[in-house]
């Protein structure tokens, strides 16, 4: 006679003593229904640690903490440029004060045309969203306010070296990132905001 093994007691039985059709390879129901549950729970384990994994690529990749950044600047920035009443105004326009949530942070020399002007505090600025989305960008009234308040030669510097490119790393985003929070959490401390 033939002898099996269950797959998950390791017990050994002799043909003909258990039912083949829906036993197969388990000594008993109760051992199948058991192999069962591990395999489920252990195919759910195997899923938390992907998800894990995919969480921690995704928390470490250079996106996210360029999008953290930049949302630390542009906070910054807006903090920086407003009164104490938390309203900023335009610096194109000049017509109304916007509340600090509802400005944008512009820059003067695009971010997609600059990687190394990117987070230059001196080339960001409260903008709202007319001038900023409506006339894309208002680059005229840009570029006389640059010049009123920084010169010329600086504005003319700016332009002259748009295209030079700079490659952040995750660990120097990091520490650009703790740089801001920390000019933010001053800025917020002087401000009285919470």
């Amino acid at each position: 006679m033939k002898s099996y093994r269950c797959k998950q007691c390791r017990d050994k039985w002799e043909e003909g003593t258990q039912i083949r059709d829906w036993i197969a390879s388990f000594c008993s129901k109760s051992c199948r229904l058991e192999f069962q549950r591990v395999k489920v729970r252990k195919e759910k384990e195997k899923v938390k640690v992907r998800k894990v994994k995919a969480k921690t690529k995704k928390a470490n990749s250079i996106s996210v903490l360029k999008k953290k950044l930049w949302t630390t600047v542009s906070l910054f920035i807006r903090l920086r440029d407003s009164d104490d009443d938390n309203f900023c105004t335009c610096v194109t326009c000049w017509d109304y004060r916007h509340y600090k949530d509802s400005i944008q942070s512009w820059h003067y020399i695009a971010s997609g045309q600059s990687s190394h002007h990117r987070y230059n505090p001196k080339n960001i600025h409260p903008q709202c969203y007319w001038c900023n989305v409506g006339k894309w960008g208002n680059v005229l009234e840009y570029q006389k306010f640059m010049i009123k308040k920084y010169w010329q030669e600086y504005t003319d510097w700016l332009f002259d070296t748009r295209n030079d490119i700079t490659d952040l790393w995750s660990e120097e985003i990091k520490q650009l990132t703790v740089y801001y929070a920390d000019m933010l959490y001053d800025l917020k401390l002087n401000k009285a905001i919470d």
